[in-house]
């Protein structure tokens, strides 16, 4: 079993997650962000929730999740309101046939969750991460659990997913050529994070948080022989354990390089100079703490 004990990508990880989380960046002169703080209000005003927390003497009058609504609406799109065309005029009879069966495949594969999913990541925080999963439909990344990424482009610079696994769901991940697993699942506790402050609740099982990075990284990270200085597109997985006298540790479930990047993003309301677009959400944040 891998133990990573020196500054490394499990240092890099632990670093990075802290930054993100903390570390505003400034847009412009008299104007800072956090994309993690957005992200996180965001979703609590979608929730009616306070930021300080909600009592039950204190309601919350919600005046942006019917605003959401209406976006969703507005901006989502169906699977038969996209059209596919034979652009030749000889085959253009065929056009017929790949819209009959492209609405077929698209209601067999779910298409209308992904879209679905990514107009309401779209719409509340200003843009939608997708990730090629290496099927039929991509995965819409939930951005409150990026562990980090570039806060001013989010598509520039590594980007590293916070995952929370079941045993049986990481024994699933041997297939994907992942190792340690089963020395990983003895370590794992009953608990997990329940969201960016990293408060700890108890669950009725085991799980194991896992952080996925992808990135342009030094080739060393791969192999220790290979200090050339060089960088190369790297998939990481690592996971993380507490010790029986509360330190912290790492695996390494995962190491390898990577073609091209597997990830798109689009940008809602793009302003320069931060990850994400105007969010819906943002667009009442001021309003939402007068109502209340």
């Amino acid at each position: 079993m891998e133990v990573i004990t020196r500054q490394n990508v499990f240092s890099f990880i632990q670093t990075e997650e802290t930054n993100y989380q903390t570390l505003p960046i400034n847009v412009s002169e008299g104007y800072d962000w956090n994309m993690a703080q957005h992200i996180k209000l965001s979703l609590l005003y979608k929730m009616s929730q306070y930021e300080t927390g909600k009592t039950d003497d204190k309601p919350f009058k919600n005046i942006i999740r019917p605003i959401l609504n209406l976006q969703y609406r507005a901006e989502g799109f169906d699977v038969k309101d996209i059209v596919l065309f034979v652009n030749s005029a000889k085959e253009y009879y065929k056009s017929f046939l790949v819209k009959k069966y492209h609405e077929k495949w698209a209601r067999e594969n779910n298409i209308d969750t992904f879209i679905d999913d990514m107009v309401e990541s779209y719409v509340d925080f200003g843009g939608a991460l997708i990730k090629n999963i290496n099927d039929k439909k991509p995965e819409v990344i939930q951005l409150q659990g990026l562990a980090f990424c570039d806060q001013t482009n989010i598509l520039s610079g590594p980007i590293c997913l916070k995952h929370f696994y079941a045993p049986d769901q990481l024994k699933e991940m041997e297939k994907k050529g992942w190792k340690n697993i089963d020395e990983l699942i003895i370590l794992a506790q009953e608990s997990k994070d329940t969201d960016q402050t990293r408060k700890q609740i108890k669950t009725p099982g085991k799980y194991v948080k896992v952080y996925e990075l992808h990135g342009v990284l030094p080739d060393w990270w791969l192999d220790e022989e290979k200090d050339n200085g060089e960088y190369t597109r790297q998939m990481h997985v690592v996971a993380f354990y507490q010790t029986r006298d509360n330190k912290s540790e790492a695996i390494s479930l995962y190491k390898g390089k990577e073609g091209e990047s597997i990830f798109k993003f689009i940008s809602r309301d793009k302003i320069f100079g931060r990850a994400l677009g105007f969010g819906g959400a943002e667009e009442l944040f001021e309003p939402q703490v007068w109502t209340n």
